[in-house]
This record gives C-alpha cells, structure tokens and sequence, in this order.
C-alpha cells in the first residue's frame, strides 16, 4: 500500500517535472519568436528607408 503511495507521488512528480520544463521551452521559444518578428520588420523597414534614398526613380511615379 505504501509503495504505490511512494510510486503514484513519484509519478505525478515526474509529470509536474516534464510540463515545467515544457513551459519553460515554450516560453523560450515564444520570446525567440517575438525577438525574430521585430529584427525582421525594423530591417524591412530600414531596407525600405535604404531603397527610397538610392533607386529614387522606382518611386517616382
């Protein structure tokens, strides 16, 4: 009776272990996620900046 006490403790212990570390991947990955979308958006829009000042002619229409 004790041992499948210890063992069930033991389980949910492991499971409580795994979704922390799940959590904390996701997490990881959604801060890496956000980091990526804003580079990209501020070097399109400094690419655009770069582009508006060196083919001057593409934009005069």
């Amino acid at each position: 009776m004790l041992e499948q006490i210890l063992q069930s403790l033991l389980i949910i212990a492991a499971i409580g272990l795994m979704l922390f570390v799940l959590y904390r991947i996701v997490k990881v990955s959604a801060a890496l996620f956000l980091i990526g979308l804003i580079s990209g958006l501020v070097f399109i829009e400094i690419y655009g900046i770069y582009l508006f000042f060196t083919e001057r002619y593409y934009f005069m229409v």
